[in-house]
């Protein structure tokens, strides 16, 4: 009987452990992989030889949105940049600020990152978001570093922002 109650009282606790770390890895309003897992992720990825991309998005128009339409219609924003990031590039997307969002796609050549980049922006338009991206690809993870990598996507996106912003005015 007491045995019965120690395996019960752990299969909760594992259960339960399993929730945690969910939530902590877990951004709750997209349901993508938080920030926490996305560093998490950069080191695996950084031990391997993989060819990879690394892209990061920017949402526009988010401040406008909630200030004209409320946080409701911003949160709706995000979930739908979201699903058209996922939707491009697969299961490795990351929600890693309030409206940035990364990917970090392994294997793959600069013409399917380019067939990738296709579909994200059909999906964009099918759901009337307008998103900066930009990504940098190494075909050699262990000669080129990781920071220098990101900084480099993180730079290409702010330009893609300004282009957006200098078609505005």
């Amino acid at each position: 009987m007491v045995a019965t109650a120690y395996n019960t009282l752990l299969k909760r606790r594992d259960a339960l452990d399993d929730i945690l770390r969910s939530a902590a890895e877990t951004d709750a309003l997209t349901g993508l992989p938080n920030r926490y897992r996305f560093e998490r992720y950069l080191l695996d990825v950084c031990e391997g030889n993989d060819p990879v991309a690394v892209l990061m998005f920017d949402v526009n128009n988010l401040k406008v949105t909630n200030d004209r339409y409320g946080h409701s219609a911003g949160d709706d924003l995000l979930k739908r940049a979201a699903n058209c990031i996922s939707y491009g590039f697969g299961e490795q997307c990351f929600r890693i600020g309030g409206d940035e969002f990364a990917s970090v796609v392994k294997n793959v050549g600069p013409e399917q990152i380019k067939q990738m980049i296709k579909r994200f922006r059909e999906k964009e338009k099918e759901q009337n978001v307008s998103i900066s991206i930009g990504y940098v690809y190494s075909e050699d993870i262990e000669t080129t570093n990781m920071k220098k990598i990101l900084d480099e996507a993180d730079k290409r996106m702010y330009e893609d922002k300004q282009q957006f912003h200098a078609a505005l005015q």
